[in-house]
Formats: C-alpha cells, structure tokens, sequence
C-alpha cells in the first residue's frame, strides 16, 4: 500500500493587488490520497499560525484544480501588512503554507443589507446585522451605540450578533430616544440613526392588602426589571428591595402605619 500523504503545494503567489481586493493563487505539487474538502488562502495581520476560527480567509468547496485562484475583498486596511497562507482541508487534517506578507492598497470591505431591530428594547436582546465580507477577527471591530460600546458575536463572513448592554436599557426606561449605531470594521465605517423604544413597566391592579410590620409586600406585574428604581411610603424611601420581571417586594420594618390606606409611589429611572 502506498503511504498516506498530505497534499503538497506552493506558497501563495500575489498576483494582483488592487483598490478591490487581491488576488490569491497557489499550484498544487501532490493531492495526497484523501479527499480535500476546502480550499483557498487565509490572511492576517499575525506572524503566528494561522487560524481558520479566527482569522479572515477566502475559501471554496470541493476538490480545486492543479493550479487554484481566489480574490480575497474585505477586511484588508490600507497600507497594512498581512501574511497570507494558502490552505487544503481534507477529511482528517487541515495544511497551511505560509507566504511572505504583503501591503494593502484597501479594499471594498464589508457591505450591510439589513439590520434587525428589537421593536421595543428590553433585556438579552441583540441586533442581528446582515451582509457581506464580515471579517472574523474580533479586534477588527469597533462598535457603539450612542456612547455603549458593544462587543460582536461573530456568527459567519454574512451574520454579526450584536449584545445590546445592560447600561442601555437601565437608563432610558420609559423613553423614545435618537441613537446612532456606528460599525466600524478595519477602518472602514457603516452608521445608521434610529429612534428606539424602550419597554415599560407594566403592573396589575393590586387588591387591598392587610399586612405586619415584618410582611414582605409583593407588587406583581410584568417587565418590573427594566431599570432603577425607588419605591416610596408616605415620601420615606425603601432601600430593602428585591425586583425580577413579575414582583417587586419590600418590607415595612422601617415605616410607622399611622393611617389605614398608605400612598406608595414607585418612581422608574
């Protein structure tokens, strides 16, 4: 039986480089004897090896012929050097073959079809924006809403998740209110303004309570989490408050009943 080898190729030749992209080709000495399932050239600011999951790379399906070319058009900054590795993945293993670097001209970077808004702005929520070219290196992002700063979730080079931050919601309750989404991704930048609507506290009608200085009282309604808040008796605030999306609750110990019906005022920040 003959040995099992890796595929064996050259190292990545530049063949072009221009204001849209560059183009990658590399020939192809020995197959191996497995079947090669993607190919194309990774490339990265990083002298140290390349890495699939997080550097950006252009690649096609399939077994590729003896001499391959693909244009790589995004997340490339001017006058930046990157280092490029042409790459086979075969069934069992994953073969690089570094390049010498190269200098970028710029590129076309990335394009953005849609993104997806919450309808109303509450807690663990994401804007999910599509497009093109979306590089997969994580420090070639830099994204803020209003003064936030939001850290992608990098879904695939067509899908970036967007955590919206705790801070957002928790100081903007109750509003409707102008922000500016700013991306900016190798230098290049995408902004859109939207007004965003915040979600309400939303509390049921409380039925007449008989209640001891050491009850906890329990308000019940829905979305109560939303932001800070104080809860006032007969204007002496209450600072033993416990609040999840359904109850806020609270213990009298502090307050002296002196009246049978006591104003409670909640005030939402």
């Amino acid at each position: 039986m003959e040995p099992r080898t890796n595929p064996r190729f050259s190292v990545t030749i530049i063949q072009e480089i221009s204001a849209s992209g560059v183009q990658f080709g590399a020939d192809i000495y020995d197959y191996g004897n497995e079947e090669i399932l993607e190919y194309g050239f990774v490339y990265t600011q990083s002298t140290g090896a390349p890495n699939l999951n997080q550097d950006d790379y252009v690649g096609a399906q399939g077994r590729p012929e003896a001499h391959f070319e693909l244009v790589g058009n995004h997340s490339m900054t001017l006058g930046k050097k990157y280092y490029v590795s042409a790459f086979l993945r075969t069934s069992t293993s994953l073969v690089f073959f570094r390049s010498h670097g190269i200098c970028k001209q710029g590129s076309e970077g990335f394009i953005i079809n849609s993104i997806e808004w919450p309808e109303v702005i509450y807690r663990d929520q994401n804007l999910v924006v599509k497009g093109r070219r979306f590089s997969r290196q994580q420090a070639n992002y830099k994204v803020k809403l209003g003064q936030f700063d939001l850290y992608p979730n990098l879904v695939d080079s067509t899908t970036v998740l967007l955590p919206l931050p705790e801070g957002l919601l928790t100081q903007t309750t109750g509003q409707d209110l102008e922000m500016e989404l700013r991306i900016e991704i190798s230098e290049k930048v995408y902004t859109e303004k939207r007004v965003l609507k915040f979600q309400e506290p939303e509390f049921e009608k409380q039925e007449v309570q008989k209640i001891n200085l050491d009850d906890e009282v329990v308000i019940k309604g829905d979305y109560l989490n939303v932001g800070f808040y104080k809860i006032l008796i007969e204007n002496v605030g209450m600072i033993e408050e416990n609040a999840s999306k359904n109850a806020l609750s609270f213990f009298l110990t502090k307050i002296k009943i002196l009246k049978i019906l006591i104003s409670l005022t909640l005030i939402y920040q």
